[in-house]
Formats: C-alpha cells, sequence, structure tokens
C-alpha cells in the first residue's frame, strides 16, 4: 500500500482544517466539509479531472496557484492530506460503501450540539462543495443515469435557496 491510500485519522481531518485555515489571505481556501463535497463531486464525473486542474480550488475559491501556505513542506503536507482524503473517497465510491463525509455538527447558541431533524443544516457545506464541482466541470450535469439524477437531487436539497438558480424547480 502506498501512502496516497492510507486512510485519514481522526487527527488528520482536525490538521487539514487547521492547516486550511492558515493559508493567507486574501485567498479564501474551502473548509473540508465543502472540500469533501466537492471532491465527492469531481470524483462522479465521467471523465477524470486531474488533481492540478482541481486542487487549486480546495486553497482558494478563485483557484489562484499562489494560494498556498508559506512554509513549502506544510503545504506539501496539506496537499498529500487533501489526496488522501481524495483517494479514500474514491476507494469507498468504486466499491459502493456509503461516504462518511466530514460533517460538523450544528450548535445551538449556547454551544451545545443540536440533534434530530434540526441538524440538517450541518448537511449544507456538504452539498455546496459538490456544487462547485458541478459547476465549474461538464459531466454531472448531462448525465443520462436517472439514479444519478435523483442522487443530485438529494444532494442539492441541501442547498441555500440562492445557491439553486435553475435547480430550485426540480
Amino acid at each position: 500500500m502506498n501512502r496516497y491510500d492510507t486512510p485519514l485519522n481522526d487527527d488528520e481531518f482536525v490538521e487539514i482544517g487547521e492547516l486550511l485555515a492558515r493559508i493567507p489571505e486574501p485567498y479564501e481556501p474551502m473548509e473540508p466539509d465543502a472540500m469533501d463535497g466537492y471532491l465527492t463531486a469531481l470524483l462522479l464525473m465521467p471523465e477524470e479531472v486531474g488533481p492540478d486542474n482541481w486542487m487549486p480550488y480546495v486553497f482558494d475559491a478563485e483557484g489562484r496557484p499562489e494560494a498556498r501556505l508559506p512554509d513549502e513542506d506544510e503545504q506539501f503536507h496539506l496537499e498529500e492530506l487533501v489526496y488522501r482524503r481524495y483517494r479514500q473517497l474514491d476507494y469507498d465510491l468504486s466499491r459502493s460503501k456509503p461516504l462518511d463525509p466530514i460533517i460538523y455538527p450544528i450548535e445551538d447558541k449556547g454551544g451545545r450540539p443540536v440533534r434530530g431533524y434540526d441538524s440538517i443544516p450541518a448537511i449544507t457545506p456538504f452539498a455546496i462543495g459538490f456544487l462547485e464541482a458541478f459547476d465549474r466541470w461538464p459531466g454531472l450535469k448531462e448525465h443520462p443515469d436517472e439514479l444519478v439524477a435523483s442522487a443530485l437531487v438529494g444532494i442539492f436539497r441541501h442547498l441555500p435557496e440562492e445557491l439553486l438558480g435553475d435547480m430550485a424547480e426540480i
């Protein structure tokens, strides 16, 4: 097994978030939960999008190549963590295993986790990340499989109304 095939552990999930948060302004990196949706959509594309094309958007909403951590070793480590997560999602999808996306719990005003139906908004960042890849690269919009279309509706129903656009009527 090569190092990119090692699933992330809990500490590494936290580390991805910390490293992404340290990318300096004016760049706007993804949050890990949105990144998971983004990577999932990429893996569902009918034609593969290479990491050189998709990874810059993880580090900056505009995909600017200069969006990097100041320390090259930390940047390399962040890229490795992101790619390992991509590979882990690919492994699960290719074996029809259920995904375990990065989801942060919704908290009430007192900082306590909200449980049950009210916690569904925790899936919203995943859906936003998914929409980012869906809009950026062709393929999923035109997918002829009704199961794929049904799955897309299941994801997009978690989007904020202002992001739905043409999909609102669906």
